[in-house]
Parts: C-alpha cells; sequence; structure tokens
C-alpha cells in the first residue's frame, strides 16, 4: 500500500459528500503515514480541506481509533485554534473516544470548559465538549459540582440539543452516585 501525499489526500477532499468523506477515510487508514496525512490537514489546512480531513478522521477513527493516539497531544493543543467549529466538533468527537493521558487531561479539560461557556461556539462544539468532561468525571469526580452547574446555568442560554446532551449527562452523574 504506497503512502499518500498532502496534495493526494486533497484530491478526495474536493467536496464535502458522505461518499468522498468515506473515501478519504479509507485511504487515511490504510497507514500510520497516510492518517498523519489527513491529521496534518485537518490540523493545518484552511477551511474547508480542514474540515473535511476532520470528517474522513471521525469516520476513520470509528474503526481505527489507535491511529489517532500519535496526533493527542497535538490535537488537544491546537483545539482552540483550529479554523472552524465543525472541525473543533469533529476534533471533540475523536477526543470523546479516546484514552486520553493524564498529562494532557487538564489541558483538554480547559478547552472544554472554554468551549461550553462561551457564547460564540455552536451548540454541537458545546455538546461534544461536554462529553469530553462527563468522560473524565471518574478521574476528577470534584468537577461533578461544578459541571452540573454549568448544565443548570447554560439552559436558558442554549438550546433544546445542548439541554438534552446535559439532561443525559445528568442521569448519568445520578446514576454513577449511587
Amino acid at each position: 500500500m504506497a503512502s499518500t501525499t498532502i496534495d493526494e489526500f486533497k484530491e478526495y477532499l474536493d467536496s464535502s459528500s458522505r461518499v468522498k468523506a468515506e473515501r478519504a477515510a479509507q485511504i487515511a487508514g490504510q497507514s500510520q503515514q497516510n492518517f498523519d496525512v489527513a491529521a496534518h490537514v485537518a490540523l493545518y489546512e484552511p477551511y474547508p480541506l480542514s474540515m473535511r480531513a476532520s470528517w474522513a478522521m471521525v469516520i476513520c477513527c470509528e474503526k481505527y481509533p489507535k491511529l489517532f493516539e500519535k496526533h493527542l497531544a497535538s490535537s488537544i493543543q491546537n483545539l482552540s485554534k483550529l479554523n472552524a467549529s465543525g472541525v473543533r466538533r469533529n476534533f471533540l468527537t475523536i477526543l470523546s473516544k479516546q484514552n486520553i493521558p493524564e498529562n494532557l487531561q487538564g489541558e483538554l479539560l480547559n478547552h472544554c470548559f472554554d468551549f461550553v461557556l462561551s457564547p460564540q461556539e455552536p451548540v454541537a462544539v458545546k455538546a461534544n465538549a461536554l462529553q469530553v468532561i462527563a468522560n473524565h468525571l471518574k478521574y476528577y469526580p470534584d468537577l461533578k459540582n461544578e459541571l452540573k452547574a454549568i448544565i443548570d446555568n447554560q439552559r436558558d442560554k442554549t438550546t433544546i440539543a445542548f439541554w438534552a446532551k446535559g439532561r443525559k449527562i445528568l442521569t448519568k452523574i445520578r446514576l454513577d452516585s449511587k
């Protein structure tokens, strides 16, 4: 299997169709080197290429989550610098399904709390950030009360979709506390 260059990978990103995203994900999943190319495009290329590459990464990580491990640190460090909310949403989707090393958890959680509290962030980014935070409550149980307060505080400031995700998380917190 041949490795793909950045320019070759970009050819698979000429439209935002599901078929193209799945093909790009298939290419990315063929090797770590190909996945590295997809990650580079998602992290450093302009929108819409970054958006399409990050979507392909989400699809690829459903099947090959280990390919992302090499990119945990750079993804977390660049999370707030990503050039489009959809790219942030996609990276948070991937990060919500990864085991995050302890040395990266604090920075990731800080970003997630910032996203949830930001009035500029779309609800999909906020919902994925909530999920990442909820996933880490087992390591940081003291965050439960803070997360509950944030979800309650955001209830009237955001959409029904956010509140639905928040309710799910609050229910899980209550069940885990019993």
